[in-house]
């Protein structure tokens, strides 16, 4: 583990570097972001407080470490199976079973263990949907002993490469180039690739990249699939004014475009009932977080719609919220579903792999109900807009896969 904790310490000093405004890179690429109307700018500082307080060496340690837990009760099992196996076998076959079970024990190390030279090339291509939106994968390639090569995105393409440069002054090794075109990279040949993006499109990205040579013909790909997340609100969890706040900000922070930001309340309440507190902490919000841009013209269209027929509508920033199911999974539109723990479910699975997460205030147990649902994965509403930095998109954690 001695290696893995220099990776640490030298990332979380890296971090530390860019939050300090080391050569001026932080205070330029957010001027720069702004400017270029690219993000707000209470939105990126939002950010980068996130990283403040996330991606420090005692989290990228603990993250570590959990993986090394992971990967102990792995070999454990194999362990367990192969003694299991030894007890019907004469004692000649059990030795020669030890031996070849040491032996693939051997070939089955995570890669982080492996000897100098044979680190892994992975290739980000970094989505642009939310500023530093792509941290979490080029802190798990570093702290996996791989080597990165980035594709930034059009819409982000200052914030993370001022970080890239102060860690690559501090990791030079693990770093093989990255740039806004992707015609621009140099030739990877990356054992693996992550990227934003349903399934469906692995054959076109890997059919691209292969074409530029930025990965290898037998290249693993690691897709992104979510895009939103839940929230299960009861009344008898709301007579706290932070559950409230807490909700607005997971819906309005990023003006909802990120896989962790709300689109879909299940809830005992009407939304008629949950209007006036929830326009309040929307209203505090919005405030100080104004939104960037105008309501989309297909948002206002459905509001005049659904209005017309009688639907319940709420405006809240730029979305709306709606009392209609059918609605759910459409940009700029929240969807407020009265019921209780089988209607959560139902929702759910409904969605599949485009759910992220299914948020709880913070004093709210999950139900026994739901504890065997593998569509829902507990997170407290606080967090929903600022997770940890090991927190698991799709359910899959990022390092890991690298290390399998």
């Amino acid at each position: 583990m001695t290696d893995n904790h220099n990776r640490a310490s030298q990332i979380a000093d890296g971090v530390r570097a860019w939050l300090a405004n080391d050569g001026d890179l932080l205070e330029r690429s957010v001027d720069s972001t702004v400017a270029d109307g690219l993000f707000p700018r209470h939105d990126v500082l939002h950010m980068v407080e996130q990283i403040r307080q996330t991606v420090t060496e005692p989290a990228l340690t603990q993250w570590l470490e959990r993986l090394e837990r992971l990967e102990q009760q792995e070999q454990q099992d194999q362990q367990d199976q192969l003694e299991q196996q030894q007890e019907q076998q004469q004692q000649q076959e059990q030795q020669q079973q030890q031996e070849q079970q040491g032996q693939q024990l051997q070939q089955d190390r995570k890669f982080r263990n492996a000897p100098r030279g044979t680190a892994k090339k992975v290739l980000c291509l970094h989505a642009g949907n939310l500023p530093m939106v792509g941290l979490q994968d080029v802190i798990a390639v570093l702290l996996s002993g791989g080597i990165y090569h980035g594709k930034l995105s059009r819409n982000d393409p200052w914030l993370l490469d001022g970080l890239l440069r102060l860690l690559r002054e501090r990791l030079p090794g693990q770093f093989g180039g990255w740039a806004v075109n992707m015609e621009n990279l140099p030739a990877a040949e990356a054992d693996d690739v992550l990227f934003a993006g349903s399934q469906a499109s692995v054959d076109t990205v890997s059919q691209r990249i292969r074409e530029l040579n930025l990965a290898r013909p037998d290249a693993r790909f690691l897709p992104r699939t979510a895009r939103l997340s839940m929230a299960r609100i009861q009344k008898a969890q709301t007579g706290s004014a932070s559950v409230w706040s807490d909700l607005a900000e997971a819906m309005l922070r990023y003006e909802g475009a990120g896989c962790r930001s709300v689109a879909v309340v299940v809830s005992d309440m009407e939304l008629k009932d949950a209007a006036e507190p929830l326009s309040k902490a929307a209203k505090v919000f919005l405030r100080n977080n104004p939104p960037a841009g105008e309501r989309l013209p297909v948002v206002r269209w459905w509001r005049s719609y659904l209005r017309s027929v009688g639907k319940k509508v709420h405006d809240i920033g730029t979305q709306i919220v709606v009392d209609d199911p059918e609605m759910t999974g459409r940009e700029g539109i929240i969807c407020w579903v009265k019921g209780d723990d089988n209607e959560l479910i139902r929702m759910a699975r409904r969605f599949g792999p485009q759910l992220q997460s299914v948020y709880f205030p913070d004093d709210a147990g999950v139900s026994a109900a739901l504890g065997g649902v593998d569509e829902i994965r507990p997170e407290p509403l606080s967090v929903a807009q600022a997770p940890p930095i090991d927190w698991q998109p799709d359910g899959i954690d990022v390092l890991s896969w690298l290390t399998e």
